[in-house]
């Protein structure tokens, strides 16, 4: 009910919002997923696989150090070449675990480290540079007796110290490789909740919107097909909400009340004019009536007059003889008088 009494475009707008919402959500999550994975890899990169660059690069040089004493011995007409390899490599070494050295944090990186640096320091000290020694004197029974007995003893301490060193590191890429799936699989888990979760509820708002609007507009269709089939003026729209429709249906209510109060008026009116037709409809008889009985009236007047008029007729001829009478009578005596005197 809360959100029928909530405009359509204030739920539209809250409906866009809430997806915009959860767009801006999942995107800074990828973003920050994003970053913290790319830190990891950079993590990676400059704190474990360049180092382990530099450890296979002691290693290649300890071995190619162990390589060339031993071809010193097969070859010993290539003493010298070989005893600049040796110091190359060994230059070369100390290079790299300088470098190494610098890329250290734990303290148990540092122990390993310390203890491949005091096995290569033998090593060096007591195999290394006597062998060098030994080939640029060309004493190669010196130089298997270097071999023999201190540089085979010393490089698989010194070997495996390495590979501690380079298992440590390897350990460490796979806790960086499992705390980076493991952040990106939660962050994988928490996109899905929350897109779920988006969706339900979008879902959610957005049927709930549909259906108001919906059943706001087919009650108003059901009422105005009632009113155009029957006529019935005595239906109304129900009011779900607060809403635009829910206003438009008080506004279309009002205006049925509006129709219905003149068609009552105007039933009234007719009501009353068909009284008063009624009324004038009877004083035209009884007006009818009276001009037949005047007309009647007239009539026999009329005759009457008729009659009269003959009457008077008669009397004026009868006096008009009353009237000849007389002279007639004088005549007779004026002529006898004549007579008499003749």
């Amino acid at each position: 009910m809360m959100l029928n009494d909530t405009k359509i475009s204030s739920r539209l707008t809250a409906l866009l919002g809430f997806i915009l919402s959860g767009l801006i959500v999942v995107g800074v999550m990828g973003l920050f997923v994003a970053n913290k994975i790319a830190g990891q890899m950079e993590e990676v990169l400059v704190m474990k696989v360049t180092p382990l660059i530099h450890l296979n690069a002691i290693s290649r040089a300890n071995l190619s150090n162990r390589i060339a004493i031993a071809n010193a011995i097969v070859q010993p007409e290539r003493m010298a070449e070989f005893s600049e390899t040796v110091a190359k490599n060994k230059a070369e070494i100390d290079t790299h675990w300088e470098a190494f050295m610098t890329s250290l944090t734990d303290q148990e990186d540092k122990d390993l480290a310390k203890t491949f640096a005091d096995l290569r320091g033998q090593f060096v000290e007591k195999a290394v540079k006597p062998a060098v020694a030994a080939m640029r004197t060309n004493n190669a029974d010196e130089l298997k007796r270097i071999m023999v007995e201190n540089v085979n003893p010393l490089y698989i301490p010194m070997f495996n110290a390495m590979d501690a060193i380079v298992e440590m590191e390897k350990n460490d890429i796979e806790k960086l490789h499992k705390d980076g799936d493991e952040l990106y699989r939660k962050t994988q888990m928490i996109s899905i909740a929350l897109i779920l979760v988006g969706v339900i509820s979008g879902s959610l708002l957005g049927m709930s919107i549909i259906r108001g609007i919906r059943r706001s507009v087919d009650e108003m269709r059901n009422v105005m097909v009632t009113m155009s089939a029957d006529g019935n003026l005595n239906a109304r729209a129900k009011v779900y909400g607060k809403d635009e429709i829910g206003q438009t249906a008080v506004a279309f209510n009002t205006l049925i009340d509006g129709f219905a109060n003149i068609i009552r008026q105007v039933n009234t009116s007719a009501v009353t004019v068909s009284g008063t037709a009624a009324k004038l409809a009877s004083s035209s008889a009884q007006i009818a009536q009276s001009s037949l009985t005047q007309s009647e009236a007239a009539a026999s007047t009329a005759a009457a007059v008729e009659e009269i008029t003959v009457s008077i007729n008669s009397v004026a001829a009868n006096a008009e003889k009353c009237a000849s009478c007389p002279k007639r009578a004088c005549s007779r005596p004026s002529r006898a008088i004549r007579m008499s005197t003749s």
